[in-house]
């Protein structure tokens, strides 16, 4: 994966040195942030301003390429300075805007290319004249393509007076200063509610480990269930095996323990692997109101789950299912995992799942890979 960033950066002068604190400040509450300890901060925004730079840099996973842009004409006028926004996707494509609301300039360079985004302006390199130490030299870098887009950074560092790295919000030393905010916090809270926003598509098979992870959606609690059912527990033709219950601590370290699933009868007749732990906090949902990358981040960081060895009669690995449910919201906050659950029947399933695989050849997939893919109906019970 390549580098993903969108930074501002501010022309030294007093003014900006001086009010962007404040600036940022105002600006995330008016959208209903406010201040908070860096132990329970949402978005986090760093301030650097070396003294081989000319320019004050705000760097925050919390912006996205629209955010630096609608920001850009706003610091430029509240600090009286140029406003340089900095946006890389992927490492493919790059771009540069240099602006200044009162001396009544707006520059922009594209760098690459790519298909996540149009392009939002043309380049003007010619414009760039007087406000880049060599154009001849920025004009020349300009022209040239990257394996990686952001190199074009290194290449006019000198000409744009920022390093590089400074420039991608790289490496910014610890006397860097930091902002520290909360997103706003919904009224009401649903109970907890899980989810499985990310699941296999392929059956699991006999003696290989499989994973299942879930996300919550509702308010914190304590206590989590995990049930296996299907008919191949009564007769245990599949037994769950080397089983682990693994989450994200809050020092941010990953955890996983050992854990065992006990055959057990529900109810009358309807036999469960089943595993709990009554002590276990589910932690709370990820607030809506958090951009997108810190979001994407936070629910990483929130996903917890079992890795599990099945083994035992092939023919019903089609028949595994695996329920979360709070405990204290069981019926109404669990959710599963079945591989043929969203096709309705275990035919239709392995039809698309097949018809897949083989339109991968419009992208080049060799046949082997193809083959290797595709499943097999008689491997398994289908009625």
């Amino acid at each position: 994966m390549g580098a993903y960033f969108a930074n501002l950066h501010i022309r030294k002068n007093d003014a900006a040195e001086g009010s962007i604190s404040v600036f940022l400040t105002e600006y995330f509450g008016g959208m209903g942030y406010t201040p908070a300890d860096p132990d329970s901060a949402d978005v986090t925004v760093s301030l650097y301003a070396p003294e081989n730079s000319d320019w004050v840099s705000v760097c925050s996973d919390a912006f996205t390429h629209t955010d630096i842009l609608d920001l850009a004409p706003k610091v430029s006028e509240n600090c009286g300075a140029d406003v340089l926004s900095v946006a890389c996707f992927d490492s493919d494509y790059l771009f540069l805007n240099l602006l200044n609301s009162e001396k009544d300039f707006d520059l922009w360079l594209n760098i690459g290319d790519t298909p996540e985004i149009k392009k939002p302006r043309r380049s003007n390199v010619a414009g760039w004249k007087g406000h880049v130490a060599d154009h001849a030299r920025f004009k020349t870098a300009a022209g040239k393509s990257y394996v990686c887009a952001e190199d074009f950074l290194l290449e006019a560092q000198e000409d744009l007076g920022i390093p590089a790295g400074q420039c991608a919000g790289y490496d910014l030393p610890e006397a860097t200063a930091v902002l520290y905010f909360s997103a706003p916090v919904k009224a009401v809270v649903p109970p907890t509610k899980l989810t499985i926003p990310m699941y296999d598509l392929k059956p699991c098979e006999p003696g290989k480990r499989a994973a299942c992870s879930v996300l919550n959606q509702g308010a914190a609690s304590k206590g989590i269930c995990v049930l296996f059912t299907g008919d191949y527990v009564a007769s245990e033709e599949i037994t769950i095996d080397d089983a682990e219950f693994f989450y994200t601590d809050n020092r941010g370290q990953s955890v996983s323990i050992p854990i065992t699933f006990e055959k057990r009868e529900w109810i009358e007749n309807l036999w469960v692997y089943c595993w709990e732990d009554e002590n276990f906090p589910i932690p709370p949902a990820v607030s809506d109101s958090l951009p997108p990358q810190v979001k994407m981040k936070k629910e990483f960081a929130r996903f917890f789950g079992i890795r599990y060895v099945p083994k035992g009669n092939k023919r019903k690995f089609l028949d595994i299912t695996v329920i979360f449910a709070p405990l204290s919201n069981f019926d109404q906050g669990q959710c599963g995992w079945r591989v043929w659950s969203r096709a309705g029947s275990k035919r239709d399933y392995i039809r698309e799942h097949n018809q897949s695989e083989q339109d991968m050849r419009a992208y080049g997939l060799p046949e082997d890979m193809i083959a290797a893919n595709l499943i097999d109906e008689s491997d398994y019970d289908l009625d």
